[in-house]
């Protein structure tokens, strides 16, 4: 049945397999309060990139260059923040108070 119309038994088996997943996923939202401010600002943060993109009307290509770029600036900054609380002994106590 499924073959006749391009799915491998594999495809078809990884299919439930996800289905199941959002199942699971969509009974457990059932359970818990769920802040739904706080994820339609994740959500909208998340996605404005992507939509500064579209709005630029930039190509994959260069879209994909360009955030790698961002990423590359971001990543060292944490490593930035440990070095200056490791130069500040008051502040690296306030942090880690063992």
């Amino acid at each position: 049945m499924w073959q006749s119309r391009g799915f491998s038994p594999l495809e078809v088996a990884i299919g439930a397999l996800v289905g199941l997943i959002a199942i699971a996923y969509i009974a457990q939202l059932l359970f818990v309060h769920v802040p739904w401010g706080a994820v339609l600002y994740g959500a909208l943060v998340t996605m404005a990139p992507a939509l500064i993109v579209v709005a630029l009307g930039l190509g994959v290509t260069r879209a994909l260059v360009l955030s790698q770029v961002v990423l590359s600036m971001t990543v060292p900054m944490p490593m930035l923040a440990l070095i200056v609380m490791a130069m500040n002994a008051l502040l690296l106590m306030q942090a880690w108070p063992f």
